[in-house]
């Protein structure tokens, strides 16, 4: 799986995140983001030209912790997403946010642990 997240300056692409132990708490909280928003563009169809919803916002905050070796690391993390949906959608977009409040995504950051995603999902 390849993801890119466009920073303003730069892209971060990030290539089978889920098998690299992160020592970069943002390219980890960028490749949450990458998961969880392009999840969601994709079931309402805001990719495509035409869509029928507006624009897509997200943001990330994360809670910092230490490892059995003392080591800093992210312990969990809580991703927004905002969605402007127009009048008529509203029912198709609870089916796609009920789809999605069980299947968050559980960010690896070695394969012997994992770590909690809490998502909040709204209108704008």
């Amino acid at each position: 799986m390849r993801s890119s997240l466009t920073t303003g300056m730069e892209d971060i692409t990030v290539e089978n995140w889920w098998k690299i132990g992160f020592s970069n708490t943002r390219l980890l909280v960028a490749a949450a983001l990458i998961c969880f928003s392009s999840s969601m563009e994709y079931e309402l169809d805001a990719l495509e030209p035409g869509a029928r919803y507006g624009e897509l916002e997200s943001s990330a905050r994360w809670r910092m912790g230490k490892d059995e070796s003392g080591r800093a690391v992210v312990v969990s993390m809580e991703i927004d997403v905002k969605v402007d949906v127009p009048d008529g959608l509203r029912s198709e977009f609870a089916e796609v946010v009920k789809e999605h409040e069980g299947h968050a995504c559980s960010i690896v950051r070695s394969l012997r642990r994992g770590i909690p995603v809490k998502v909040n999902i709204s209108e704008t």
